[in-house]
C-alpha cells in the first residue's frame, strides 16, 4: 500500500492506459490483415 497512487495519478494513468490498449488494437488490427492476407495466397 506503500505504492498505492492518488486520484489523480490514477486518473491520468487510466486515460494513458485506455489510449495505449486502443493503439495496441489498432496495430493488432494492422498485423492481423496482414497476416490474413498473406495467408489467404
Amino acid at each position: 500500500w506503500l505504492f498505492y497512487p492518488k486520484k489523480k495519478k490514477t486518473e491520468l494513468e487510466r486515460v494513458l492506459f485506455l489510449v495505449f490498449m486502443l493503439f495496441l488494437k489498432q496495430i493488432d488490427l494492422k498485423f492481423y490483415l496482414i497476416f490474413a492476407t498473406i495467408f489467404k495466397r
